[in-house]
């Protein structure tokens, strides 16, 4: 048999298993008839990174990572690579936080050439010369068409190096061929042993894809630490106030912080601005637009105020949208007519770059950068140096409304409340624990027979509250159903009974 095909396990998406299918088997109808044995393996580990795929002949061993996505495509060596679709744009990022594609599959490339120099003793035959791992290939396959320009992947690069999509990818593999490569059908079968792989891994594309289940995506925040670190330093008096009021200061302020992350931006309203003519801070004239000035007046007669988003417009990639930002309290606003901004307060806002799938680690770096300088000319030189020459500053400015998470503005509302009225008590538990204090665990003892029970409560439930009595920390966890809302009712009720 000339060719065969191993998936070591089904991908995490439905797509990637379906594309899988769909290339393993237009690579068998190329090769089967070839001399010589040729191997495709899916989804394989070498030394802590998950290869998409590895093919495998006499003068080819090609890394092939999946991308999906189709367009206009912009290589870039060091940044993110831009996918242009219509009017707006992607970036394309590399797997496990690695800046792009070129440089992922560089990545699993030195992987695999450091993992099979390590085993060449168990793949090569006897006096076998001339074989160069150096030679070992890598390829960045889109299942969607792309086109890009050949010229921008620098020739040192592309020696080992190729970008294809479905409609080009067979010829581009066929031709990807060198003489230090040669391999027998028994050396090819040793790298397939070296890697653990069996004949149970056998794949056929004859099988229906696998389904598997989406899960759910977890947001990345983009603030750093010394974000914090700023707010911090404006409070005043931070350094001179106890423990328990640094603490109260320091869990303020990582709400606060998750409430300007990714605002609901509503009802945006443009003011005109001459940066040439600007100074620090920023004042902006509510006057000058009526509309906006209307809303404003309304939104301080609600009996919840929203707060105030102001947007630093960059025109990028032919597409503008507010990419510096502030989020101004409704509290804050004293003057109802003028507005003024300090530049050096301006962030990064980073919900445009990650809805077009910047990466979070890039993200997090150009958030640092720009909380660093305290000058627009200059904030805007950090976007230009992360994001390129095409970042140009609008002559305009943002504002809107923001809705919040009312579960946040809750939190807030409840620290204030122990703050005010000092419900950390000396000595307490609730200080000891949060102050990481060395806590009794001496305390009552109060046996099961003791216990009443306004709801029925089986044997777990019965623990959970036996434990709530007699430790001075519980956490009790479950999935919905599972009855902890008794649970609380009947510690509350048993707290009461015995005072």
């Amino acid at each position: 048999m000339a060719y065969k095909s191993y998936l070591i396990k089904h991908y995490e998406h439905t797509f990637e298993n379906s594309f899988f299918r769909e290339f393993s088997g237009r690579l068998r109808s190329t090769f089967q008839n070839n001399e010589g044995l040729h191997v495709l393996v899916g989804n394989v580990s070498c030394n802590g990174h998950q290869i998409d795929a590895l093919f495998i002949s006499s003068g080819r061993i090609i890394v092939i990572d999946f991308k999906n996505y189709g367009g206009q495509l912009t290589f870039s060596e060091n940044n993110p690579w831009q996918i242009h679709t219509g009017n707006d744009f992607v970036f394309v990022q590399g797997g496990g936080k690695i800046r792009n594609p070129y440089q992922q599959v560089q990545a699993y490339r030195y992987s695999l050439i450091n993992f099979l120099g390590s085993k060449l003793s168990n793949v090569l035959e006897p006096n076998h010369e001339n074989f160069k791992l150096g030679h070992l290939s890598a390829l960045v396959l889109f299942h969607q068409r792309v086109s890009f320009d050949m010229n921008e992947i620098p020739q040192r690069i592309s020696v080992y190096f190729d970008i294809s999509d479905n409609t080009n990818c067979l010829s581009v593999i066929n031709d990807r061929y060198s003489n230090a490569l040669n391999l027998s059908d028994t050396e090819i079968q040793n790298i397939l042993n070296v890697f653990g792989i069996r004949e149970e891994n056998i794949y056929d594309e004859t099988q229906e894809p696998v389904v598997i289940p989406a899960t759910e995506n977890i947001p990345n925040a983009a603030e750093r630490l010394e974000l914090v670190k700023r707010i911090l330093e404006n409070i005043p008096g931070i350094n001179e106030t106890n423990e328990i009021k640094k603490l109260i200061i320091y869990y303020q302020t990582l709400i606060n912080l998750e409430r300007q992350k990714e605002p609901d931006v509503q009802d945006m309203h443009l003011f005109h601005i001459n940066w040439q003519a600007v100074a620090d801070p920023i004042t902006i004239n509510l006057e000058n637009n009526p509309a906006f000035h209307q809303r404003f007046q309304q939104n301080l007669n609600r009996q919840s105020p929203k707060n105030l988003f102001a947007g630093i417009n960059i025109c990028f990639n032919e597409q503008t949208f507010p990419l510096l930002y502030k989020i101004i309290p409704h509290g804050d606003i004293l003057d109802h007519t003028a507005i003024e901004l300090p530049i050096k307060n301006f962030t990064l806002y980073p919900k445009p770059l990650e809805d077009r799938n910047y990466p979070d680690d890039l993200i997090e770096e150009l958030t640092s950068a720009v909380n660093q300088e305290n000058t627009l000319t200059e904030k805007v030189h950090i976007l230009e140096n992360y994001l390129g020459n095409t970042v140009i500053l609008v002559s305009n400015i943002t504002l809107a409304f923001i809705e919040e998470n009312p579960f946040t503005s809750q939190l807030l509302s409840e620290l204030k409340k122990i703050d005010r009225n000092g419900l950390v008590l000396e000595d307490s538990f609730l200080e000891k624990f949060l102050l990481k204090k060395a806590i009794n665990n001496e305390i009552q003892q109060i046996d099961a027979s003791e216990f009443i029970q306004i709801t029925p409560l089986n044997t777990c439930q019965k623990d959970a509250v036996r434990y709530s009595f007699n430790q001075p920390l519980t956490v009790i966890t479950g999935p919905p159903g599972t009855g902890k809302t008794q649970v609380v009712l009947n510690i509350l009720a048993n707290a009461i009974i015995h005072n």
